[in-house]
């Protein structure tokens, strides 16, 4: 498949993107060659990379760092721009990702950004249940019984 430019991200959509991200040009044209590389996996039309969204699922099994983290689902959901509120990723959703992992990311962001992710039931507080569920994503139901969560939950 050659080169086809409507798939190419402009300088001046560079540019944009590089006053509000914490990325520099190189970090978000290889945000772009891979937003680029998973709509070919899933057979989509890449010269609408910028229209096209790509559903949680898809893009958690496609994008490697996601697939080796327990708190993949929640990430997309909290990044997410869809309007159906379905955690299907854009792939300005997607610099936004990368963007919050960055090393250059503020840390205060970064800990807002965490305490999004941990907050399972959004009452804007970390209580049992949020922890309860923490563990289980970090260590698996099946590996932590009852009594063993409560111990780390009340410690």
């Amino acid at each position: 498949m050659g080169s086809n430019s409507s798939t190419h991200i402009s300088k001046e959509e560079l540019e944009n993107i590089k006053k509000s991200m914490y990325l520099s040009g190189r970090e978000i044209l290889e945000c772009h060659r891979r937003w680029i590389e998973l709509l070919r996996v899933r057979n989509r039309d890449v010269s609408r990379w910028r229209e096209l969204r790509i559903p949680q699922i898809d893009f958690i099994e496609d994008l490697a760092e996601m697939t080796v983290n327990p708190f993949a689902d929640r990430i997309c959901s909290i990044l997410s721009s869809s309007e159906e509120n379905d955690g299907s990723m854009s792939f300005e959703d997607m610099v936004n990702l990368f963007s919050f992992f960055n090393e250059k990311a503020p840390k205060d962001l970064k800990a807002e950004f965490a305490f999004e992710i941990y907050d399972f039931d959004g009452d804007n507080s970390i209580g049992t249940s949020d922890l309860a569920q923490l563990v289980y994503r970090l260590c698996g139901k099946a590996r932590i019984n009852d009594e063993e969560l409560n111990i780390l939950i009340e410690a």
